[in-house]
């Protein structure tokens, strides 16, 4: 990487051309996507906007863009005050610009997405946003490539509880300076409505029968509402690849066969013989279950079921 020397009473600075073509702007808003602080993609990768997005939903978690989109109702833009300076003789100098503060409130989701909101806090994560034209904003960095808006905070506060005359609301709030928001973004719009798109669910396993020294029983339902997952995945997950399966130690055990088990509503798993172990057994990964064929999108295994394999 190469750098310039500069006369700081010759450098002419940045300022822009005041043409403009379009007026180009942000409509409402009504969400985004929550994006890990280090990652970055190209203009390329975002061909299909829509395909872009998705993959990155079912990505690691490392890696995963989480959607943000809940029946918003209301957005506040609290204004920072700019800071000047004000001289002895009356004129005034501007020391810096303030930026946004953006509060998102949603009506949909109840407590079970203000668990998911609160896990954001203090995580450092940047944001793109979303409007009803299916207009979103990115950074445009310096290397070419795109990423989420960096942000001073981004959070989940405090829901509006429920009252006699107001509805129970969830709220994201961001911070973002002036510079980042406009000078350092961009603005791409595409076809699809991103709207629709919802984060992964997650999904407990339990045991659903004795467990033997090479098999154990188990059924997935979702987190928030119980879903049954046999109801309707129960060919797509009688797969060895949809399931991780770990001891104490954390070593991987292979399950050589999964089978539909109707009658305890789940599937049983079998494997080399694992007498007197514990076993965690989960869902595989996001992104391999959306791999497997027929695909299984929009699910995440939150909580293992821990088993104890019998002696004899």
């Amino acid at each position: 990487m190469t750098s310039l020397l500069l006369n700081p009473c010759q450098d002419g600075g940045s300022i822009k051309n005041t043409g403009y073509e379009c007026s180009e702007m942000l409509s409402v808003l009504v969400g985004g996507f929550a994006v890990p602080p280090s990652a970055k993609w190209t203009k390329a990768e975002m061909a299909d906007p829509l395909e872009f997005f998705q993959s990155k939903i079912h990505e690691v978690k490392s890696k995963r863009f989480y959607p943000i989109f809940a029946d918003l109702k209301n957005i506040e833009v609290a204004e920072g005050s700019d800071q000047t300076e004000t001289y002895a003789d009356g004129t005034t100098k501007m020391l810096h610009l303030a930026g946004y503060g953006i509060t998102l409130t949603f009506a949909d989701g109840g407590e079970c997405l203000a668990k998911k909101l609160l896990s954001l806090n203090k995580k450092g994560y940047r944001f793109i946003p979303v409007d009803d034209n299916n207009q979103f904003k990115m950074r445009k960095n310096a290397d070419g490539t795109y990423s989420g808006l960096k942000l001073t905070d981004l959070y989940g506060t405090r829901p509006e509880l429920s009252t006699f005359a107001a509805s129970y609301k969830n709220k994201l709030v961001m911070n973002v300076t002036l510079e980042e928001y406009i000078t350092n973004a961009v603005i791409y719009k595409t076809d699809a409505d991103l709207s629709d798109l919802m984060g992964l669910l997650d999904v407990d396993i339990e045991s659903k029968a004795a467990a033997i020294a090479t098999k154990v029983t188990v059924g997935a339902t979702t987190e928030c509402a119980g879903t049954d997952l046999y109801g309707l995945y129960a060919d797509e997950l009688a797969k060895p690849e949809a399931w991780k399966i770990q001891d104490a130690t954390g070593t991987a055990v292979v399950a050589t066969a999964v089978a539909k088990n109707a009658s305890a509503g789940g599937w049983d798993l079998t494997f080399a013989t694992q007498a007197g172990k514990t076993l965690s057994v989960g869902l595989a990964d996001a992104s391999v279950l959306a791999a497997l064929e027929p695909a299984v999108t929009g699910y995440e295994g939150a909580k293992a079921a821990v088993i104890v394999i019998p002696s004899a």
